[in-house]
């Protein structure tokens, strides 16, 4: 999947409208831009809703350093 698709989906917002709870969401890379334009698309339509990070030690975070308070910065728990 590309980046243009998963903001595409993110911006559709499809499975949110049926009532879902959470947002688990797990990316490419370490780096944070699609993180952070994932989350904004999100919760511009749906304020609020609780996004999950994959924090996954593979993802070479020591290339792309960002702390736990970074992600929470962009809207993850």
């Amino acid at each position: 999947m590309t980046h243009a698709h998963i903001l595409a989906d993110a911006r559709k917002g499809l499975p949110l409208d049926a009532g879902a709870d959470i947002v688990w969401a797990e990316f490419p890379s370490a780096d944070t831009d699609l993180p952070r334009r994932f989350a904004q698309a999100i919760h511009r339509r749906h304020p609020g809703l609780p996004l999950h990070f994959n924090y996954s030690s593979n993802l070479r975070w020591h290339e792309q350093p960002s702390s736990f308070e970074d992600i929470a910065g962009l809207g993850y728990k």
